[in-house]
């Protein structure tokens, strides 16, 4: 469940389950188990996003993309999305993913070479390559 709440931007919901399934884990597995391991990691990356410690990163453009033709380049942060901050890759896209194809273009806020910049993005793929990063 903790995973589905964070695919789904839900990170306040999602944080006490993962610390709870990280002390039975620890009880039942021990502290050194490679499956506790993974909660304790998941748990330490959410904290993470709740506290802005992760960034979105554009890794790369596909050709003849809408990322393209907006002019998105490698190496842009994206900062805001319809005027809310991005929080998470993955909340990025699933939010992105229950838009409905009749949506007007919204508001992509960038971070380029420390300058704002602002794209109006359409509905569905936008063709870029994103991961996550530490600022």
């Amino acid at each position: 469940m903790a995973l589905l709440y964070k695919s789904q931007g839900k990170y306040q919901q999602a944080e006490p389950l993962y610390q709870r399934s990280l002390v039975i884990r620890e009880k039942a597995l021990g502290k050194d188990h490679p499956n506790t391991k993974t909660v304790r990691d998941n748990l330490q990356a959410l904290q993470a996003h709740l506290l802005g410690q992760y960034q979105v990163l554009v890794k790369a453009i596909r050709h003849h993309s809408q990322a393209e033709q907006l002019g998105l380049q490698a190496g842009d942060v994206l900062t805001q999305y319809n005027n809310k901050p991005i929080l998470g890759m993955s909340a990025f896209i699933y939010g992105r993913s229950l838009e409905p194809d009749t949506l007007p273009p919204q508001t992509l806020k960038v971070l380029r070479a420390g300058k704002e910049l602002v794209f109006l993005v359409k509905p569905g793929k936008i063709g870029a390559e994103l991961q996550e990063q530490a600022p």
